[in-house]
């Protein structure tokens, strides 16, 4: 299976590739990993990587994440020097990539921390995998997921 770095691997080299202007930060990263699983989980019922998502003051982080990058603060992040292994994912994990991107690439990496720590709040209401602060996007939250991107895919 990936692993989260897969798929930060796939928003750096991709952001670059398209020229998209804005750098991606650390919490940028991190907010777009997390709506990829979120979307995954709600859309195919299955994760795309392993790591637990922990509840933080900053919104939901994935550890190993936040350790790799965290020297670069809120500076831009390095682009890693590999390819894009597409073979890794189904062609439906893809398109949820893409579309992750597509929504919420355009906004800067505090933008979507404030989305990311508004819908925590309410996560956090409703954890039901819990050990200390860390949680996982189970099926109560899975459910809840499903509920927003349904409304949100009205609005949109």
């Amino acid at each position: 299976m990936r692993d989260c770095f897969d798929l930060a691997n796939y928003y750096l080299i991709r952001n670059q590739n398209e020229g998209c202007g804005d750098v991606i930060t650390s919490t940028k990263l991190q907010r777009l990993v997390y709506y990829a699983q979120v979307f995954a989980l709600s859309l195919l019922g299955k994760p795309l990587f392993n790591e637990k998502i922990e509840a933080s003051p900053d919104g939901p982080v994935i550890r190993a994440l936040k350790l790799r990058y965290r020297y670069y603060k809120n500076g831009p992040l390095p682009v890693p020097p590999v390819k894009i292994d597409m073979s890794k994912f189904t062609p439906d994990e893809a398109a949820i990539l893409d579309k992750v991107h597509r929504i919420y690439g355009q906004y800067s990496g505090w933008k979507l921390r404030e989305m990311a720590c508004s819908e925590h709040e309410e996560l956090q209401q409703k954890k039901d995998a819990c050990q200390g602060n860390t949680f996982m996007l189970t099926d109560t939250l899975t459910r809840w997921h499903k509920s927003e991107l349904g409304q949100f895919a009205q609005r949109h």
